[in-house]
């Protein structure tokens, strides 16, 4: 087998992960629950069981583990220093206490940053001096290159977090920041999903009614997207003004 490390992706709703060799293909990707409310044990479980996974089909082991979590990260510890989306993980140590479980070196980093430096060596910024990169999950995060040099601060990244910029001064929905009208809570997938579940409850017709009546968390933004594939008129009219917070 190719050497390899693994990657993942710990979300607010779903931890992603894979091999990756060192010509960037990825191989055994897998999606679970990242089970954010049920505490950093859990988690750290299942991390272990999918090293264990990926291990097995490559039949060996990765030379290390890379993490990609939300918020400010401490990346030698894995502490998140803006809790809300994952319990508990503002004071865990999940990056020595993984590293200890699996013996393989374990880093963590700011998901947004993450993104911008997989779409540098990777993506699409690769030969590219200036990009950025956002991603759309629970929440939005964010990565920045300037003149080919990820942007950092001194700060555990809060300083270039696009999604927790207000850009609906009037009001919204609370933010775990404590802000109303941030990018997360308008142009995250979660929010899309979010804004449809609230025409559904409001009575407005859709394809997606009994669907949510039957499981609200069902209507997800993957349900959205199929609805809007149907020219459904509530997801297609939310999918509009979602486009447009997020232009």
């Amino acid at each position: 087998m190719t050497p390899y490390t693994i990657g993942f992706d710990v979300g607010g709703t779903r931890l992603k992960s894979g091999g990756v060799t060192r010509q960037g293909k990825l191989f055994a990707p897998g999606v679970a629950s990242s089970s954010g409310n049920l505490g950093p044990e859990v988690l750290l479980k299942s991390l272990i069981n999918e090293v264990e996974r990926i291990s097995r089909r490559a039949k060996a082991k990765p030379y290390a583990i890379g993490l990609a979590l939300p918020g400010g990260v401490d990346p030698t510890q894995g502490i998140v220093a803006l809790p809300g989306k994952l319990d508990g993980l503002e004071s865990y140590p999940l990056v020595p206490k993984l590293q200890k479980a699996v013996g393989i070196p374990v880093v963590a980093e700011n998901d947004g940053r993450v993104s911008i430096l997989a779409e540098k060596h990777y993506g699409l910024a690769r030969n590219k001096k200036w990009a950025v990169s956002l991603t759309l999950g629970t929440g939005v995060g964010s990565g920045v290159m300037l003149d080919g040099q990820i942007l950092r601060d001194p700060h555990l990244q809060f300083g270039t977090q696009m999604g927790h910029i207000v850009i609906q001064a009037a009001g919204g929905r609370l933010c775990l920041t404590g802000a109303r009208g941030t990018g997360t809570m308008l142009c995250s997938a979660t929010a899309l999903a979010m804004a449809v579940r609230d025409g559904l409850q409001r009575g407005i017709p859709s394809m997606l009614r009994e669907r949510y009546f039957a499981d609200p968390s069902s209507v997800d933004c993957e349900a959205v997207f199929e609805a809007v594939a149907h020219k459904d008129r509530l997801c297609l009219d939310e999918l509009r003004h979602w486009t447009a917070n997020l232009w």
